[in-house]
């Protein structure tokens, strides 16, 4: 509404399967949530996270250019990583996530901007997972 940038993003759950196959779902949900915790967390105030399906969560940086959705994203990858997920009784899981992101110019489609953060996804799954890529 006043022409400031908005970056978008999705973040997914490097390894998840892994994660339900080695086990079990139950686990997959507590980590599920702590990832989810810790996201919101580490965001902004401003930002909006969502999770939009299995291990993939939807991330919306109003007000951000390109390189502070990067800083933001970053942190938010940092505070996944940063030490193993309580799971259950002793049961702690190292997780990590990839996150891919765009910038939504004026005029794009928000489909279309996470497409762009979809391919950057993929590059970031391809150049060896738990990183932050922009496109």
């Amino acid at each position: 509404r006043r022409g400031a940038d908005v970056a978008v993003g999705i973040a997914d759950i490097d390894h998840f399967k892994n994660i339900n196959d080695d086990h079990g779902h139950p686990i997959g949900d507590v980590v599920l949530r702590e990832i989810a915790r810790r996201m919101t967390e580490a965001a902004r105030t401003t930002d909006f996270v969502a999770r939009i399906g299995g291990e993939e969560f939807g991330l919306l940086f109003p007000d951000t250019d390109a390189d502070t959705a990067i800083s933001v994203a970053q942190r938010i990858r940092e505070s996944i990583a940063a030490e193993p997920i309580e799971a259950g009784e002793d049961c702690q899981l190292v997780a990590t996530i990839s996150i891919g992101l765009a910038t939504l110019t004026p005029g794009m489609a928000l489909e279309d901007a996470l497409g762009i953060a979809d391919c950057a996804l993929y590059k970031a799954k391809d150049g060896g997972r738990n990183r932050v890529e922009s496109q």
